[in-house]
């Protein structure tokens, strides 16, 4: 349905680049738009250099003008815009300020494709299982001539790909309206209140919990920092006016470690009390477990029963799990941190797993890949230090209390924000 003509300058991409970039658009366009990948079409027009220029001068930049049915919300086709541009620089090689692509809109009725009038946004599903209709009511109801194969393997892969297609969402459950999916498509917006506490356990406890790839940070051997958060969630549809989904609350922790010489942070352990957030967190590579986390909280009003943030305040936060207490900790301000960005100075390195359901293989997951988070546009805000004391008691089916602290270090109490909108594979 869609139509893309990607112009360059003549040989300023290989045959090579032109098949990952039809195939990336094709993606990105059938994700973010519902439609079968087999209706995206892409096109390639080569120009001479001479008749090329950017800024006046002349250049390779890459246009990439796009054509879709007038009908699909405003903020889809920003992202189908923004995940493309950033698409197309990463595979053509081409910097992305030379990058620039447009998504013009006419009416579904302006347009035919397979000899049809193309259908408005959201009635793909029935104008598909009524060209199938067709294509049944069409063939005769017998023929003395040789059977024809029902369809060749690109017909049989069109009609796999159109049934599938027809539920929707990001992730299950996949349904007509893909409004029921556990979470919606990318990106997610993440602010919340922190009760974190620094301590050291031992160094040979640390290091048991790192996968393959990552190694110890001799400089920092045996550091851990747990963090209590209560969070507030939103996507591209006003999330946080629902309360009952968007608020949850977490708890986990970070061990530093490194990856290839680079000091990282590692996280082992996470539990979280809003299976959206669990949902959201697979995906993302977190193992997160379901838990009740708890925090003393912060309120505009003061009184005796909210501390504010001032020298002396003290706060409290616990964790438990399947109706056991797994952790538990105290936090006493004393002074604003003067350099907060030593908080997010490390990137967070996860482990995304996701095991095989076949007998004989379950050692070989269908996925096993560390990536490193990319936060955007992380932000902390209000950071005060002091002391802190934690402890981290034992229960079946956790190993948590591994980690036990043996010396503790600083507490912290702050606020924090960010926007996820993908992971980096390491490789």
């Amino acid at each position: 349905m869609p139509v893309y003509t990607c112009t360059c300058v003549q040989g300023s991409l290989t045959p090579d680049v032109k098949d990952e970039l039809a195939a990336g658009i094709t993606t990105i366009h059938s994700d973010i738009s519902h439609v079968p990948p087999d209706y995206v079409d892409v096109v390639f027009a080569g120009m001479p250099p001479e008749n090329v220029y950017v800024g006046g001068r002349p250049g390779t930049p890459l246009l990439i003008n796009g054509w879709a049915r007038r009908g699909h919300p405003q903020d889809a086709t920003t992202r189908l815009a923004l995940a493309l541009a950033e698409a197309a620089s990463r595979t053509s090689g081409i910097p992305r300020e030379h990058v620039m692509v447009v998504i013009l809109a006419s009416p579904a009725r302006s347009a035919v494709e397979a000899g049809r009038v193309l259908p408005e946004p959201g009635h793909e599903a029935q104008w598909l299982a009524e060209g199938r209709a067709g294509a049944r009511g069409s063939r005769p109801a017998a023929s003395t001539s040789p059977t024809r194969p029902p369809s060749t393997p690109v017909e049989q892969s069109r009609t796999d790909l159109e049934e599938t297609l027809m539920l929707k969402g990001y992730t299950v459950p996949l349904s007509p309206k893909g409004e029921a999916n556990i979470a919606p498509t990318p990106p997610w917006h993440y602010a919340g209140d922190i009760v974190g506490v620094e301590f050291f356990t031992e160094p040979a406890a640390a290091e048991a919990t790192l996968p393959e790839g990552l190694d110890p940070d001799p400089d920092t051997s045996g550091r851990v920092v747990a963090f209590f958060v209560d969070w507030q969630f939103n996507g591209e549809q006003d999330e946080y006016l629902d309360p009952v989904r968007s608020q949850y609350r977490e708890f986990f922790v970070l061990v530093d470690a490194r990856h290839q010489g680079r000091p990282v942070s590692w996280c082992p352990y996470i539990y979280v009390d809003n299976h959206h957030a669990l949902a959201r967190g697979w995906i993302q590579g977190f193992p997160k477990k379901a838990g009740n986390v708890h925090q003393t909280r912060v309120f505009a009003s003061p009184g005796k029963a909210s501390p504010t943030l001032s020298p002396g305040a003290r706060f409290g936060a616990s964790l438990s799990c399947d109706e056991r207490t797994l952790a538990t900790a105290r936090v006493t301000l004393q002074a604003p941190m003067e350099d907060p960005s030593a908080l997010l100075s490390r990137d967070t390195i996860n482990l995304r797993h996701f095991p095989t359901l076949e007998a004989g293989k379950y050692d070989k997951p269908a996925v096993h890949e560390l990536v490193r988070m990319d936060y955007a546009d992380q932000q902390v805000a209000e950071v005060w230090t002091g002391t802190s004391e934690i402890e981290l008691l034992q229960a079946p089916g956790e190993e948590l209390a591994d980690l036990a602290p043996v010396r503790a270090g600083m507490g912290f109490r702050a606020s924090m924000s960010y926007n996820v909108t993908q992971v980096e594979p390491l490789g």
